[in-house]
Parts: C-alpha cells; structure tokens; sequence
C-alpha cells in the first residue's frame, strides 16, 4: 500500500514538472511566422527599432524604387503620420492592414503608396514603393509593427518567411 501511494506521488510531481514548460528546462519556442513582405533578397536583413511607443518594430533598408507587399489579406487603410519633433518632425506615409483575427500589420514609410483610402487587400499584393530612408533612423526605409488584438507582436529576422 506504501510503495502504491509513493508511486502515485511521483507520477503527481512528474505531472506537475512537465506542466511548468520553461520553469526547469528551455524550451525552445517555434517563433511567429508571416510570409516576408519585400524581395526576399532583403529577408534577413531587418534591425528592431524602438523609438518610443509609437515607432516599434523592425525596419529595413531597401532601395528606391523597391516595392513591398502585404503577407495578409484585411482591410487596408492609408494615411500620413507626422513624427514626433523629437525625430525631426517629418512626415512619412503609413499603411495599416487589419485582418479579421485581429492581427494589424502596418508599414511607415516614403515613396509611392499603390492604395489610396480603404479598401480590401489580398496576400502578397504590392502596397507601394520606397523613395528614401526614413529621416530618423537614417539607413531604414520601411518600418514594419505587426499587433495582435492591439498587443504589439515583437519581430525579428526569424519571423519572416522566404
């Protein structure tokens, strides 16, 4: 009767310790994946910025004339965003695309924007063009944050498909 009531104590613990994930050992966590949204000689090249609570995401330099895309099909909705007298005071465009499980991806960014107002994207459709770098950070020239539920999702090099 003892050794059945040890056993079933172990079995408890053990129960317990797998429960705790990442308590007693790494777990090494499948990172979020979106199909990359410029050429995909540019995937692996973004760099995390954060510029204050407005300015939150990766950003990549790309040459004028390069076009970037949207890895979502949702609602999109262009506008133009003044950066904070701290960072200059330009003005650059942003273009948001939300989707209907709640995941808002949107783009900063000078050049040609392909949408005008709102309307509805499809995955992979070319959103616009880079003409420059963005004035603030100098060597970027498309700022990306992606948000989930209005929670911002942290992105790096790894997030990005091929």
């Amino acid at each position: 009767m003892g050794f059945l009531i040890l056993l079933i104590a172990v079995l408890l613990v053990f129960n317990w310790l797998l429960s705790q994930k990442g308590v007693f050992w790494k777990k090494e966590e499948t990172p979020f994946k979106i199909p990359c949204p410029v050429p995909k000689e540019f995937c692996q090249k973004w760099k995390k910025v954060n510029l204050g609570e407005n300015y939150v995401g990766v950003g990549v330099f790309l040459p004028e004339g390069t076009p970037f895309y949207t890895p979502f099909g949702g609602l999109i909705s262009y506008g133009r965003t003044k950066l904070g007298e701290q960072y200059g005071g330009h003005e650059c465009r942003n273009i948001a695309i939300k989707t209907n499980d709640g995941y808002e991806i949107i783009y900063y960014f000078l050049g040609e924007s392909k949408v005008i107002g709102q309307s509805l994207a499809a995955p992979g459709q070319e959103l616009g063009t880079v003409d420059g770098v963005l004035p603030p950070w100098g060597d970027i020239s498309l700022l990306v944050s992606l948000s989930k539920d209005g929670k911002e999702i942290e992105l790096s090099n790894k997030n990005f498909e091929l």
